[in-house]
Protein backbone atom coordinates (compact mmCIF):
# COMPACT_ATOMS: atom_id res chain seq x y z
CA UNK A 1 0.00 0.00 0.00
CA UNK A 2 2.80 2.44 0.84
CA UNK A 3 4.52 1.64 -2.47
CA UNK A 4 1.33 2.27 -4.45
CA UNK A 5 0.80 5.57 -2.64
CA UNK A 6 4.37 6.65 -3.34
CA UNK A 7 4.00 5.71 -7.03
CA UNK A 8 0.79 7.77 -7.33
CA UNK A 9 2.46 10.77 -5.74
CA UNK A 10 5.54 10.60 -8.01
CA UNK A 11 4.13 9.29 -11.29
CA UNK A 12 5.52 12.21 -13.36
CA UNK A 13 9.01 11.78 -11.94
CA UNK A 14 8.89 8.03 -12.58
CA UNK A 15 7.85 8.57 -16.22
CA UNK A 16 10.72 11.01 -16.81
CA UNK A 17 13.15 8.63 -15.12
CA UNK A 18 12.05 5.76 -17.38
CA UNK A 19 12.50 7.97 -20.44
CA UNK A 20 16.02 8.84 -19.33
CA UNK A 21 16.81 5.19 -18.66
CA UNK A 22 15.54 4.33 -22.15
CA UNK A 23 17.66 7.08 -23.70
CA UNK A 24 20.90 5.94 -22.04
CA UNK A 25 21.33 2.61 -23.91
CA UNK A 26 20.34 4.32 -27.18
CA UNK A 27 23.11 6.89 -26.69
CA UNK A 28 25.59 4.12 -25.86
CA UNK A 29 24.57 2.14 -28.96
CA UNK A 30 24.94 5.27 -31.10
CA UNK A 31 28.48 5.86 -29.81
CA UNK A 32 29.48 2.23 -30.46
CA UNK A 33 27.94 2.30 -33.95
CA UNK A 34 29.67 5.55 -34.92
CA UNK A 35 32.98 4.23 -33.59
CA UNK A 36 32.60 1.05 -35.61
CA UNK A 37 31.70 2.96 -38.79
CA UNK A 38 34.70 5.25 -38.52
CA UNK A 39 37.06 2.34 -37.88
CA UNK A 40 35.68 0.41 -40.85
CA UNK A 41 35.94 3.49 -43.07
CA UNK A 42 39.53 4.04 -41.99
CA UNK A 43 40.50 0.46 -42.77
CA UNK A 44 38.76 0.58 -46.11
CA UNK A 45 40.42 3.83 -47.19
CA UNK A 46 43.80 2.58 -46.00
CA UNK A 47 43.36 -0.56 -48.09
CA UNK A 48 42.42 1.47 -51.16
CA UNK A 49 45.48 3.67 -50.76
CA UNK A 50 47.76 0.65 -50.54
CA UNK A 51 46.32 -0.70 -53.77
CA UNK A 52 46.96 2.52 -55.69
CA UNK A 53 50.14 3.29 -57.64
CA UNK A 54 50.89 6.47 -55.77
CA UNK A 55 54.49 7.27 -54.94
CA UNK A 56 55.74 6.21 -51.52
CA UNK A 57 55.97 9.72 -50.09
CA UNK A 58 52.53 10.68 -51.37
CA UNK A 59 51.07 7.45 -50.02
CA UNK A 60 52.52 8.06 -46.57
CA UNK A 61 51.18 11.64 -46.56
CA UNK A 62 47.66 10.51 -47.50
CA UNK A 63 47.75 7.77 -44.87
CA UNK A 64 48.83 10.27 -42.21
CA UNK A 65 46.03 12.66 -43.18
CA UNK A 66 43.50 9.83 -43.09
CA UNK A 67 44.74 8.71 -39.69
CA UNK A 68 44.51 12.26 -38.28
CA UNK A 69 41.01 12.73 -39.71
CA UNK A 70 39.81 9.44 -38.24
CA UNK A 71 41.25 10.18 -34.82
CA UNK A 72 39.57 13.60 -34.81
CA UNK A 73 36.22 12.11 -35.72
CA UNK A 74 36.55 9.41 -33.07
CA UNK A 75 37.42 12.05 -30.48
CA UNK A 76 34.31 14.02 -31.46
CA UNK A 77 32.14 10.90 -31.19
CA UNK A 78 33.38 10.01 -27.74
CA UNK A 79 33.18 13.66 -26.63
CA UNK A 80 29.55 13.84 -27.69
CA UNK A 81 28.86 10.52 -25.98
CA UNK A 82 30.52 11.75 -22.77
CA UNK A 83 28.51 14.97 -22.88
CA UNK A 84 25.34 12.96 -23.36
CA UNK A 85 26.23 10.82 -20.34
CA UNK A 86 26.94 13.94 -18.29
CA UNK A 87 23.57 15.42 -19.27
CA UNK A 88 21.91 12.12 -18.42
CA UNK A 89 23.51 12.02 -14.96
CA UNK A 90 22.65 15.69 -14.36
CA UNK A 91 19.02 15.06 -15.33
CA UNK A 92 18.87 12.07 -13.01
CA UNK A 93 20.26 14.11 -10.10
CA UNK A 94 17.79 16.94 -10.79
CA UNK A 95 14.92 14.49 -10.93
CA UNK A 96 16.00 12.93 -7.66
CA UNK A 97 16.24 16.38 -6.04
CA UNK A 98 12.82 17.37 -7.36
CA UNK A 99 11.29 14.14 -6.10
CA UNK A 100 12.86 14.64 -2.68
CA UNK A 101 11.77 18.28 -2.52
CA UNK A 102 8.28 17.33 -3.56
CA UNK A 103 8.15 14.73 -0.83
CA UNK A 104 9.31 17.28 1.75
CA UNK A 105 6.69 19.82 0.62
CA UNK A 106 4.02 17.14 0.63
CA UNK A 107 4.87 16.15 4.20
CA UNK A 108 4.89 19.82 5.22
CA UNK A 109 1.47 20.34 3.68
CA UNK A 110 0.21 17.27 5.52
CA UNK A 111 1.65 18.64 8.76
CA UNK A 112 0.11 22.04 8.04
CA UNK A 113 -3.27 20.40 7.51
CA UNK A 114 -2.99 18.50 10.78
CA UNK A 115 -1.76 21.57 12.66
CA UNK A 116 -4.51 23.77 11.22
CA UNK A 117 -7.19 21.24 12.08
CA UNK A 118 -5.85 20.94 15.62
CA UNK A 119 -5.61 24.72 16.05
CA UNK A 120 -9.14 25.21 14.71
CA UNK A 121 -10.71 22.85 17.22
CA UNK A 122 -9.79 24.77 20.36
CA UNK A 123 -11.19 28.23 19.49
CA UNK A 124 -14.23 26.75 17.75
CA UNK A 125 -15.03 24.64 20.79
CA UNK A 126 -14.66 27.68 23.06
CA UNK A 127 -16.88 29.85 20.86
CA UNK A 128 -19.49 27.11 20.59
CA UNK A 129 -19.55 26.63 24.36
CA UNK A 130 -19.90 30.40 24.85
CA UNK A 131 -22.80 30.66 22.39
CA UNK A 132 -24.57 27.68 23.93
CA UNK A 133 -24.16 29.19 27.40
CA UNK A 134 -25.57 32.50 26.20
CA UNK A 135 -28.44 30.71 24.53
CA UNK A 136 -29.27 28.83 27.73
CA UNK A 137 -28.77 31.93 29.89
CA UNK A 138 -26.41 30.05 32.19
CA UNK A 139 -23.77 32.81 32.37
CA UNK A 140 -24.21 35.22 35.29
CA UNK A 141 -24.61 38.86 34.29
CA UNK A 142 -21.38 39.88 36.05
CA UNK A 143 -19.35 37.39 33.97
CA UNK A 144 -20.86 38.07 30.55
CA UNK A 145 -18.38 40.78 29.59
CA UNK A 146 -15.46 38.57 30.59
CA UNK A 147 -16.82 35.67 28.57
CA UNK A 148 -17.49 37.90 25.58
CA UNK A 149 -13.92 39.16 25.71
CA UNK A 150 -12.74 35.55 25.74
CA UNK A 151 -14.95 34.82 22.74
CA UNK A 152 -13.46 37.81 20.92
CA UNK A 153 -9.99 36.54 21.75
CA UNK A 154 -10.82 33.17 20.23
CA UNK A 155 -12.17 34.89 17.09
CA UNK A 156 -8.90 36.78 16.81
CA UNK A 157 -7.03 33.49 17.05
CA UNK A 158 -9.08 32.11 14.19
CA UNK A 159 -8.46 35.22 12.10
CA UNK A 160 -4.70 35.04 12.70
CA UNK A 161 -4.68 31.33 11.86
CA UNK A 162 -6.49 32.04 8.58
CA UNK A 163 -4.01 34.82 7.72
CA UNK A 164 -1.05 32.59 8.53
CA UNK A 165 -2.41 29.72 6.44
CA UNK A 166 -3.08 31.99 3.45
CA UNK A 167 0.35 33.56 3.75
CA UNK A 168 1.95 30.11 3.87
CA UNK A 169 0.03 29.08 0.75
CA UNK A 170 1.21 32.20 -1.04
CA UNK A 171 4.82 31.63 -0.02
CA UNK A 172 4.76 28.01 -1.18
CA UNK A 173 3.13 29.02 -4.48
CA UNK A 174 5.72 31.83 -4.76
CA UNK A 175 2.98 34.32 -5.51
CA UNK A 176 4.06 37.89 -6.19
CA UNK A 177 3.92 40.08 -3.11
CA UNK A 178 1.45 42.95 -3.32
CA UNK A 179 4.04 45.51 -2.32
CA UNK A 180 3.06 49.03 -1.27
CA UNK A 181 4.66 51.93 0.56
CA UNK A 182 3.94 51.72 4.30
CA UNK A 183 4.65 54.18 7.08
CA UNK A 184 6.18 52.09 9.82
CA UNK A 185 5.02 54.14 12.82
CA UNK A 186 1.38 54.16 11.73
CA UNK A 187 1.55 50.47 10.87
CA UNK A 188 3.04 49.51 14.25
CA UNK A 189 0.68 51.78 16.16
CA UNK A 190 -2.40 50.13 14.61
CA UNK A 191 -0.95 46.66 15.15
CA UNK A 192 -0.08 47.25 18.82
CA UNK A 193 -3.47 48.87 19.49
CA UNK A 194 -5.19 45.78 18.16
CA UNK A 195 -2.98 43.48 20.25
CA UNK A 196 -3.48 45.55 23.43
CA UNK A 197 -7.22 45.01 23.06
CA UNK A 198 -6.71 41.30 22.50
CA UNK A 199 -4.01 40.79 25.16
CA UNK A 200 -4.51 43.52 27.79
CA UNK A 201 -2.13 41.80 30.21
CA UNK A 202 0.86 42.14 27.83
CA UNK A 203 2.87 45.39 27.93
CA UNK A 204 4.44 46.51 24.64
CA UNK A 205 7.27 48.97 25.13
CA UNK A 206 7.66 51.00 21.94
CA UNK A 207 8.62 54.59 21.27
CA UNK A 208 7.87 55.99 17.78
CA UNK A 209 10.99 57.37 16.08
CA UNK A 210 11.40 61.10 15.59
CA UNK A 211 11.54 60.79 11.80
CA UNK A 212 8.91 59.15 9.63
CA UNK A 213 10.06 55.95 7.97
CA UNK A 214 8.63 54.35 4.85
CA UNK A 215 9.19 50.81 3.64
CA UNK A 216 8.21 48.95 0.47
CA UNK A 217 6.46 45.82 1.69
CA UNK A 218 3.43 43.57 1.43
CA UNK A 219 1.17 44.77 4.26
CA UNK A 220 -0.39 41.34 4.85
CA UNK A 221 2.98 39.60 4.94
CA UNK A 222 4.46 42.23 7.27
CA UNK A 223 1.47 41.95 9.61
CA UNK A 224 1.75 38.15 9.73
CA UNK A 225 5.49 38.36 10.48
CA UNK A 226 5.06 40.84 13.33
CA UNK A 227 2.03 39.01 14.74
CA UNK A 228 3.99 35.77 14.81
CA UNK A 229 7.00 37.39 16.46
CA UNK A 230 4.83 39.13 19.06
CA UNK A 231 2.90 35.92 19.74
CA UNK A 232 6.18 34.08 20.14
CA UNK A 233 7.41 36.71 22.62
CA UNK A 234 4.12 36.57 24.53
CA UNK A 235 4.20 32.77 24.85
CA UNK A 236 7.84 32.38 25.79
CA UNK A 237 8.91 35.81 26.98
CA UNK A 238 6.59 36.81 29.79
CA UNK A 239 4.38 39.89 30.05
CA UNK A 240 6.75 42.58 28.72
CA UNK A 241 7.88 42.98 25.12
CA UNK A 242 10.24 45.67 23.86
CA UNK A 243 10.14 46.88 20.24
CA UNK A 244 12.91 49.01 18.78
CA UNK A 245 13.07 50.26 15.20
CA UNK A 246 15.78 52.13 13.32
CA UNK A 247 17.28 52.68 9.90
CA UNK A 248 20.46 50.84 8.96
CA UNK A 249 21.64 51.91 5.55
CA UNK A 250 18.89 51.10 3.07
CA UNK A 251 17.09 48.82 5.53
CA UNK A 252 14.41 49.25 8.19
CA UNK A 253 15.40 47.16 11.20
CA UNK A 254 12.97 46.26 13.98
CA UNK A 255 13.99 44.22 17.02
CA UNK A 256 11.49 42.43 19.26
CA UNK A 257 12.96 41.53 22.65
CA UNK A 258 11.56 39.61 25.57
CA UNK A 259 12.84 38.68 29.03
CA UNK A 260 11.74 35.07 28.96
CA UNK A 261 13.18 31.62 28.48
CA UNK A 262 15.67 32.36 25.70
CA UNK A 263 17.68 29.62 23.99
CA UNK A 264 21.26 28.56 23.49
CA UNK A 265 22.93 30.39 20.56
CA UNK A 266 23.64 27.24 18.54
CA UNK A 267 19.89 26.70 18.10
CA UNK A 268 19.25 30.12 16.52
CA UNK A 269 18.76 28.66 13.03
CA UNK A 270 16.80 25.60 14.19
CA UNK A 271 14.05 27.92 15.43
CA UNK A 272 13.06 28.61 11.83
CA UNK A 273 12.58 24.99 10.81
CA UNK A 274 8.90 24.06 10.34
CA UNK A 275 7.20 21.60 12.71
CA UNK A 276 10.38 21.06 14.72
CA UNK A 277 10.96 21.06 18.47
CA UNK A 278 14.39 21.80 19.83
CA UNK A 279 16.03 18.75 21.42
CA UNK A 280 16.22 17.79 25.07
CA UNK A 281 15.68 20.55 27.62
CA UNK A 282 14.60 22.90 24.79
CA UNK A 283 11.62 20.73 23.84
CA UNK A 284 9.11 23.16 25.39
CA UNK A 285 10.80 26.24 23.90
CA UNK A 286 10.67 27.98 20.54
CA UNK A 287 10.67 26.10 17.24
CA UNK A 288 7.35 24.28 17.37
CA UNK A 289 4.96 24.91 14.50
CA UNK A 290 4.96 27.04 11.42
CA UNK A 291 5.07 30.69 12.50
CA UNK A 292 8.80 31.41 12.53
CA UNK A 293 9.49 29.37 9.39
CA UNK A 294 6.72 31.17 7.55
CA UNK A 295 7.86 34.56 8.83
CA UNK A 296 11.38 34.04 7.47
CA UNK A 297 10.06 32.98 4.07
CA UNK A 298 7.80 36.02 3.89
CA UNK A 299 10.67 38.31 4.90
CA UNK A 300 12.88 36.85 2.19
CA UNK A 301 10.05 37.29 -0.31
CA UNK A 302 10.09 41.02 0.44
CA UNK A 303 13.86 41.24 -0.02
CA UNK A 304 14.61 41.19 3.70
CA UNK A 305 15.72 38.74 6.34
CA UNK A 306 14.76 37.49 9.78
CA UNK A 307 17.07 36.08 12.43
CA UNK A 308 17.19 35.45 16.17
CA UNK A 309 19.67 36.04 19.01
CA UNK A 310 19.91 34.96 22.63
CA UNK A 311 22.67 34.83 25.20
CA UNK A 312 21.42 31.56 26.62
CA UNK A 313 18.67 29.88 28.60
CA UNK A 314 16.76 32.23 30.88
CA UNK A 315 18.29 35.35 29.29
CA UNK A 316 15.51 36.29 26.91
CA UNK A 317 15.33 36.35 23.12
CA UNK A 318 15.64 38.94 20.39
CA UNK A 319 14.13 38.51 16.93
CA UNK A 320 15.29 40.97 14.27
CA UNK A 321 13.44 41.76 11.05
CA UNK A 322 15.11 43.74 8.27
CA UNK A 323 13.29 44.88 5.12
CA UNK A 324 14.24 47.47 2.48
CA UNK A 325 13.29 51.12 2.86
CA UNK A 326 11.18 52.79 0.19
CA UNK A 327 13.23 54.77 -2.31
CA UNK A 328 12.81 58.50 -2.86
CA UNK A 329 10.80 57.78 -6.01
CA UNK A 330 8.43 55.42 -4.16
CA UNK A 331 7.80 57.67 -1.14
CA UNK A 332 4.71 59.91 -1.00
CA UNK A 333 5.37 63.27 -2.66
CA UNK A 334 4.49 65.33 0.41
CA UNK A 335 6.94 63.36 2.55
CA UNK A 336 9.71 63.71 -0.06
CA UNK A 337 9.19 67.48 -0.11
CA UNK A 338 9.35 67.65 3.70
CA UNK A 339 12.61 65.72 3.73
CA UNK A 340 14.13 68.18 1.29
Amino acid sequence: MKLKKWVRQNVEVLILTLLLLATAPLMAWWAILMHSNFVDMHEMQAQLLLETRSAGAELNRQLAELDTFTKRKLFMVWGEASLACLLFLTSAVVLFALARRRGVEYRRMQSLLQLTTHELKTPLAAIRALLQSLQLGSIPAERRMEMLRQGLHECNRLEHLAETTLAYQRSVAKATNRSEVLETSAFLKALLLHRSQTFPDVFHQWTPPAHTTYVKADADSLRVILENLLDNARKYGGGEICLEEKKVGALWKISIRDKGQGFEPQYAEALFEPFVRLPGKHSHFHGNGLGLYLSRRLAQGMGGKLYARSEGLGKGSCFVLEIPLATEQEMPKAQAVNRE
